[in-house]
């Protein structure tokens, strides 16, 4: 099993807020793959007597999984799994690519309902064809104003399974914006 964003920072976000990422569960296997999310607590680094008298402790980042959701929990991956392009989640249009490349850019064009959100539309392909990659939305809602910052295990039933990093920031100062969620569909090719 397989997702893409492996790491994501959601920056600066007001603690009356929230922001949200969509992020791709994908088999690369012929065998379909059963699996669910699970929080795996951060070990403090061990310090040595001396130094914690004599240094700075680091200040880290809280480990609240608390503060970050996801649209689901548990699932099953049939595989193998299409390209990622399938789940609109392809690369824009080399605009720099050399005349004579040795090899064609694949140009992938992506649509879907605009009655639907783009989450729902994939999550509606993805039910139609097991085989595409399975959307999932991460919400991270922080509850004071700290640094957070969890790691989450994809584990699979008789597998290898998958780690997924996921930080952010909690403020109370106004106006704050979240870092952009990575382009996904067709408004990745704007500004190119």
């Amino acid at each position: 099993l397989v997702c893409a964003p492996s790491e994501h920072d959601f920056g600066l976000v007001h603690t009356d807020s929230k922001a949200q990422i969509t992020i791709f569960v994908s088999n690369p296997t012929e065998v379909a793959a059963t699996w669910k999310i699970v929080h795996v607590p951060v070990v403090p680094p061990k310090i040595s007597v001396i130094a914690a008298e004599t240094e700075e402790l680091p200040i880290l980042p809280e480990d609240d999984q608390d503060v970050f959701a996801f649209s689901e929990y548990s699932g099953r991956q049939q595989g193998p799994a299409l390209p990622l392009t399938s789940a609109a989640a392809c690369l824009p249009m080399d605009e720099n690519r050399m005349e004579d490349a040795v090899f064609a850019q694949s140009i992938t064009k992506v649509t879907w309902n605009a009655e639907f959100e783009l989450a729902q539309h994939l999550r509606k392909r993805n039910t139609e064809n097991p085989k595409s990659p399975r959307p999932l939305v991460v919400t991270f809602r922080p509850k004071r104003n700290v640094a957070y910052q969890c790691r989450y295990r994809f584990e699979v039933e008789h597998g290898e399974g998958f780690d997924v990093v996921l930080s952010g920031m909690g403020t109370y100062e106004e106006g704050t914006k979240p870092n952009p969620p990575p382009r996904v569909g067709p408004r990745m090719y704007d500004g190119f």
